[in-house]
Protein backbone atom coordinates (compact mmCIF):
# COMPACT_ATOMS: atom_id res chain seq x y z
CA UNK A 1 0.00 0.00 0.00
CA UNK A 2 2.89 2.13 1.17
CA UNK A 3 4.55 1.66 -2.37
CA UNK A 4 1.17 2.21 -4.33
CA UNK A 5 0.98 5.59 -2.41
CA UNK A 6 4.32 6.63 -3.00
CA UNK A 7 4.38 6.33 -6.98
CA UNK A 8 1.07 7.79 -7.27
CA UNK A 9 2.17 11.05 -5.43
CA UNK A 10 5.36 10.82 -7.38
CA UNK A 11 3.55 10.63 -10.76
CA UNK A 12 1.18 13.42 -9.96
CA UNK A 13 4.11 15.71 -8.78
CA UNK A 14 5.69 15.02 -12.04
CA UNK A 15 2.27 15.60 -14.09
CA UNK A 16 1.93 18.81 -12.28
CA UNK A 17 5.36 20.06 -12.93
CA UNK A 18 4.68 18.95 -16.61
CA UNK A 19 1.91 21.04 -16.71
CA UNK A 20 3.25 23.81 -15.14
CA UNK A 21 6.18 23.66 -17.17
CA UNK A 22 4.50 23.79 -20.50
CA UNK A 23 2.02 26.26 -19.84
CA UNK A 24 4.94 28.68 -19.22
CA UNK A 25 6.42 27.67 -22.29
CA UNK A 26 5.37 29.52 -25.25
CA UNK A 27 5.42 26.38 -28.06
CA UNK A 28 4.99 28.27 -31.15
CA UNK A 29 8.49 30.29 -30.08
CA UNK A 30 10.27 27.27 -29.61
CA UNK A 31 9.08 25.53 -32.69
CA UNK A 32 9.92 28.79 -34.82
CA UNK A 33 13.16 28.90 -32.94
CA UNK A 34 13.62 24.68 -34.37
CA UNK A 35 12.86 25.37 -37.61
CA UNK A 36 15.48 28.07 -37.62
CA UNK A 37 18.46 26.62 -36.64
CA UNK A 38 21.37 25.78 -38.17
CA UNK A 39 21.38 21.53 -38.24
CA UNK A 40 25.39 22.08 -39.41
CA UNK A 41 25.95 23.86 -36.24
CA UNK A 42 23.85 21.87 -34.14
CA UNK A 43 25.32 18.52 -34.93
CA UNK A 44 29.39 20.14 -34.61
CA UNK A 45 28.08 20.98 -31.02
CA UNK A 46 26.53 17.41 -30.76
CA UNK A 47 29.63 15.48 -31.90
CA UNK A 48 32.25 18.03 -29.89
CA UNK A 49 30.14 17.28 -26.80
CA UNK A 50 30.51 13.22 -27.66
CA UNK A 51 33.93 13.48 -28.06
CA UNK A 52 34.63 15.49 -24.95
CA UNK A 53 32.17 12.66 -23.04
CA UNK A 54 35.15 10.34 -24.38
CA UNK A 55 37.69 12.14 -23.11
CA UNK A 56 36.24 12.48 -20.02
CA UNK A 57 35.56 8.75 -19.47
CA UNK A 58 39.13 8.26 -20.59
CA UNK A 59 39.88 10.41 -17.84
CA UNK A 60 38.07 8.75 -15.61
CA UNK A 61 39.16 5.38 -16.83
CA UNK A 62 42.92 5.92 -16.19
CA UNK A 63 41.66 7.54 -12.11
CA UNK A 64 40.11 4.60 -11.26
CA UNK A 65 42.88 1.97 -12.73
CA UNK A 66 45.24 4.09 -10.45
CA UNK A 67 42.86 3.69 -7.72
CA UNK A 68 42.47 -0.17 -7.92
CA UNK A 69 39.34 -0.28 -9.77
CA UNK A 70 39.19 -1.75 -13.98
CA UNK A 71 36.36 -0.43 -15.58
CA UNK A 72 35.28 -0.48 -19.10
CA UNK A 73 35.20 2.79 -21.19
CA UNK A 74 31.89 2.02 -22.60
CA UNK A 75 30.22 1.70 -19.38
CA UNK A 76 32.39 4.80 -17.87
CA UNK A 77 31.02 6.94 -20.82
CA UNK A 78 27.12 5.80 -20.23
CA UNK A 79 27.44 6.84 -16.58
CA UNK A 80 28.89 10.12 -18.19
CA UNK A 81 25.74 10.84 -20.15
CA UNK A 82 23.53 10.08 -17.48
CA UNK A 83 25.46 12.31 -15.06
CA UNK A 84 25.62 15.30 -17.74
CA UNK A 85 22.15 14.93 -18.17
CA UNK A 86 21.44 15.37 -14.13
CA UNK A 87 23.51 18.00 -13.83
CA UNK A 88 21.70 19.91 -16.82
CA UNK A 89 18.68 19.65 -15.71
CA UNK A 90 18.38 19.14 -12.25
CA UNK A 91 19.10 22.06 -9.54
CA UNK A 92 22.59 21.66 -7.91
CA UNK A 93 24.04 20.61 -10.43
CA UNK A 94 27.68 19.59 -9.67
Amino acid sequence: MKKKFSLIFKITISGCLIFYLFNKINLSEVFITLKNINLFYFFMSFLIGLIGAIFSSKKWQVLLLHLGFKEKTTKLFKLNLVCSFYTSFLPGGQ
